[in-house]
């Protein structure tokens, strides 16, 4: 994510980040509706949702 590798997350600006945090929890929210499609199986994307979340969340955990 462009706001982490500008230093927004640790830097003065934390609007950024939260705002990206934001976007980022509604595209993993997004990726989990989906599964009230038949089509797609939630089963199946949670691995890349667990890798996803793994490499983007922990620099706000560690803030």
């Amino acid at each position: 994510m462009t706001a982490i590798s500008r230093g927004e997350i640790h830097g003065d600006q934390s609007t950024t980040g939260w705002l990206a945090l934001a976007l980022f929890g509604a595209v993993i929210l997004g990726l989990v509706a989906l599964s009230i499609l038949s089509d797609y199986v939630l089963l199946e994307a949670l691995p890349f949702l667990g890798l996803l979340a793994g490499w983007i969340l922990p620099t706000w955990l560690v803030t």
